[in-house]
């Protein structure tokens, strides 16, 4: 994403300079977190008055017409890596809108990639959302992500468009709670594998200490943490773990601004690191997997969840998706 906005930067000077005063100000790790959000949300704003986004898309458009390179690294960033991210950030904001958004934009994904198992739970997913009584909706809104810190990095979230009077922490899902939780004490070392029986499992139940585990567990599921014995900040925003990441990015760009992928030098795409010439085609079938998984979405859904009195089965085995390389 970054050399795809230097190269958007550099022929559209225009945005740049309307946003280069506000980046000449960029707080200093030293800064107070007040002062951080304060200058974040002058930033969005300017970003979402100008209409970068939108412009972005755009220019990414006319860019990718007669450039293969620059048409398949645009496809990743925008309809790989964006649904991805916009789920987590809709799992952290503990926003369920976002959250089915994100979803919808994945869901074809598991039909045009033949993943079929998640292709059926994705689409019968979203046809329950909507069928779903706004009782149930405003029940599973409220109830698929948690908090588990009141650490500094977690700090109280307010959703004003969908619960006014309502705060949230910044979350996780719960299936990664419990995972994080009560199943890491079975999955650790010493812990229940897929070797035990009945007659193991109850031994080791019996063996395990869970009276002098309760509270732990309890506090870890509840996160009653004080000032006192919680971290100050997660890991991740260490200033040796931040250190560690700047570098690995650092190394990362040097390696891939060499590739051109988002010039007009570069036309044909290549593999990276070898030159190797990839076909027109190939691009054009991996480019493609959003439109053609949406048709495969639209006619399962048709077919089998909607149209229940058809000749199709809801347990029909799903045919695979054709591919180049097939």
């Amino acid at each position: 994403m970054v050399l795809l906005l230097e190269s958007f930067f550099s022929a559209d000077t225009g945005h740049f300079n309307h946003l280069q005063s506000i980046l000449e100000e960029l707080p200093n790790e030293y800064t107070t977190n007040k002062i951080k959000q304060a200058w974040f949300a002058v930033l969005v704003d300017n970003i979402q008055k100008i209409d970068l986004y939108n412009d972005l898309r755009m220019w990414c458009i006319e860019s990718a017409k007669n450039n293969s390179t620059f048409k398949l690294w645009a496809f990743v960033i925008f309809s790989l890596l964006e649904p991805l991210i916009e789920l987590y950030m809709s799992i952290r904001t503990c926003n369920f809108a976002a959250r089915n958004a994100a979803l919808s934009r994945i869901a074809p994904l598991f039909f045009s990639t033949n993943h079929r198992n998640y292709a059926r739970l994705s689409a019968q997913h979203l046809v329950d959302l909507r069928a779903s009584t706004p009782y149930i909706l405003d029940r599973l809104s409220r109830a698929f992500a948690v908090n588990r810190s009141n650490r500094p990095f977690s700090c109280e979230f307010r959703h004003q468009k969908i619960f006014s009077e309502i705060s949230f922490y910044l979350g996780i899902a719960l299936d990664q709670t419990i995972e994080c939780t009560i199943n890491k004490y079975g999955k650790s070392h010493g812990g229940i594998d897929g070797r035990f029986d009945e007659k193991t499992i109850n031994q080791w139940v019996d063996s395990f200490a869970f009276r002098a585990l309760a509270s732990s567990v309890m506090h870890e599921l509840c996160e009653l943490e004080t000032d006192r014995n919680s971290l100050d900040s997660h890991a991740e925003c260490t200033p040796h773990r931040q250190e560690v990441d700047e570098n690995d990015l650092i190394t990362i760009m040097k390696n891939l601004r060499v590739e051109e992928l988002f010039t007009s030098k570069n036309t044909h795409c290549r593999k990276l690191r070898s030159g190797m010439l990839f076909h027109e085609d190939i691009i054009e079938n991996v480019c493609t997997l959003n439109e053609r998984g949406s048709e495969a979405l639209t006619k399962y859904i048709d077919e089998r969840l909607i149209d229940k009195i058809g000749k199709i089965d809801i347990d029909a085995p799903l045919k695979a998706m054709p591919r180049l390389s097939e």
